[in-house]
């Protein structure tokens, strides 16, 4: 006698692949959604660095033109006292 044996297909191995796929979704969305709100506050943080940067920049330059022209009004005041000064001495 010949017996042929039966192979029943039991499911019983797959009964936590899908809440590992569903929980492996979730961590995934979650990890967007964190890359995406840093990204945002990253891009926030870079505008307003340019705009202390360009207002650090204005300021220097405003400093600047006011050294300089001070310094063409102290450079006009020696000329003219060294020239009243030459003039007295001779």
């Amino acid at each position: 006698m010949s017996e042929i044996p039966e192979y029943t297909n039991s499911d019983k191995g797959g009964s936590w692949q899908m809440p590992a796929i569903a929980i492996l979704a979730l961590i995934a969305l979650g990890g967007l959604f964190f890359g995406w709100s840093n990204s945002a506050k990253l891009d926030a943080a870079k505008q307003a660095v340019t705009d202390q940067v360009k207002a650090v920049q204005t300021a220097t330059q405003q400093d600047l033109s006011a050294m300089k022209d001070r310094l063409a009004v102290d450079s006009a005041r020696t000329s003219v006292s060294g020239s009243a000064l030459a003039s007295r001495a001779t």
